[in-house]
């Protein structure tokens, strides 16, 4: 890994919990007590000695990972399902050759993590047709350091190649479309938590579109639901859009532009903002 990238304290180790589907959820754990980490609480995270040692040692843990943060201005492009008997896809190649930055094999061998210095220009993060995703905040990355080796040493500047990624990824000239509805993994997993919780009844009517816990008001329905995913996500505004488009409370107002959003960004900046002053009052 780039020794920059080494300097950063901000590593874990993670395992590898197998599902019914034959794949497996990776679980940061904390280097420093072997209990789970958080991507958002530093104190479950270490130097990078520390996570390797802690990875070493303990058999119930599959490698180590390292936390994304704002703060760090790095991004890192999450390539899947692209290398097959050592050949990079077409698309994967090209992609390589536009970031041109410090680019390592996922522990699979069947992806690319590539690091680079930028910003994510826009809202979204993947893109399941061209099995991409790309983060710089709150997420955990799985680390080999086995670089490909046609790729710089270093973690580069390109926020430029970046933007023409995005854009080409994600620009259309088509109106405003809802986001996908594909519900991730993490997703699943919260409305489950959310269905058998203490009002598990009002928020799975409320998800199917029955609006009778809202007194029929739909605007009050969105708030209810959004308050409670609000809370279950501690703010997350993108994973709060894309769990909310899941549902059967989805209209076509959602969209209608509401100053520089739209009226579905409204009532989630409202619904983090209530929940804050909630969480925290003055």
């Amino acid at each position: 890994m780039p020794s920059e990238v080494r300097r950063i304290p901000q590593w874990v180790g993670y395992q590898l919990i197998p599902k019914p589907n034959g794949k497996a959820d990776k679980v940061p754990k904390n280097p420093h007590t072997g209990g789970n980490a958080s991507v958002t609480v530093p104190q479950t995270w270490a130097d990078v000695g520390t996570a390797v040692a802690f990875a070493q040692q303990s058999r119930q843990i599959d490698g180590v990972a390292f936390v994304l943060t704002k703060l760090l201005g790095m991004v890192v492009v999450d390539l899947d399902n692209c290398v097959h008997n050592g050949q990079l896809s077409d698309f994967a190649n090209e992609q390589v050759e536009r970031l041109n930055s410090y680019t390592e094999y996922s522990p699979s061998g069947t992806g690319l993590h590539v690091y680079l210095y930028a910003r994510i220009p826009g809202p979204r993060r993947v893109h399941r047709q061209y099995q991409i995703e790309m983060y710089d905040d709150r997420r955990f990355i799985t680390v080999t350091g086995k670089r490909l080796t046609q790729t710089p040493v270093q973690v580069m500047e390109r926020a430029e190649a970046l933007a023409q990624l995005y854009n080409h990824l994600f620009t259309s000239s088509k109106p405003a479309q809802p986001p996908s509805v594909e519900v991730l993994p993490e997703d699943a997993a919260l409305w489950d938590q959310l269905f058998t919780g203490r009002e598990g009844d009002k928020l799975q009517a409320l998800y199917e579109g029955d609006m009778r816990p809202s007194r029929n008001d739909h605007s009050l329905a969105v708030i209810q639901l959004g308050n409670a995913l609000a809370r279950a996500t501690d703010g997350d505004l993108e994973q709060m859009k894309r769990m909310l488009y899941q549902t059967k409370l989805v209209r076509p107002k959602w969209q209608e532009a509401r100053g520089e959003g739209t009226w579905i960004d409204y009532q989630i900046a409202d619904c983090i903002q209530y929940v804050s002053k909630m969480k925290y009052p003055r």
